[in-house]
């Protein structure tokens, strides 16, 4: 028989959930610093309207912007290679963490069920995927890594009231 989660596990899918979401905000952010110029002290109205801008855009589409911004800044060819699979990494599985379905399997490992466009599209139904926990304490290191990068790459310590408020 099947268990449910306990509360670490509960705790470590909502930390997952969380960081992509921070994610998700420092992707827009550092394509708004980008385009303003690095160092550019935010600037209410115009700031906040293109954030605006880049917000409503899918996660996958502002990786998309992202992508081509890496490609002109001066970053060692490997270290955008690693950037973007690990981004893409995060990108296949923050959908489904956030909307799948739990349980634990007999092995102790959280079992995902969940639809993706693919299930959908080709209506093969739901698929499932099995994680030993070690994994996903691992994508969540993967996952804060990549907001550490983004940080330092664009310098959003200088923006950090306005990514701990969402203020933009």
């Amino acid at each position: 028989m099947r268990k449910t989660l306990n509360d670490e596990h509960i705790l470590l899918i909502g930390r997952i959930i969380l960081a992509c979401s921070k994610l998700e905000h420092r992707v827009a952010v550092a394509i708004v610093v980008h385009e303003f110029g690095l160092g550019t002290k935010p600037n209410e109205g115009l700031h906040k309207e293109r954030y605006r801008q880049i917000a409503r855009k899918p996660f996958r589409k502002r990786l998309e912007i992202l992508e081509k911004i890496l490609a002109v800044l001066d970053i060692e060819v490997d270290e955008k290679g690693q950037i973007i699979d690990a981004l893409n990494g995060v990108i296949k599985w923050r959908d489904a963490l956030s909307h799948g379905l739990f349980q634990i399997t007999e092995k102790n490992e959280i079992e995902l069920t969940f639809w993706d466009r693919t299930s959908f599209h080709d209506g093969v139904g739901p698929k499932t995927k099995n994680f030993p926990q070690i994994e996903l304490v691992q994508l969540l290191e993967v996952i804060i890594s990549l907001g550490q990068w983004l940080d330092s790459q664009f310098k959003l310590q200088d923006h950090k009231q306005i990514l701990a408020e969402g203020a933009l």
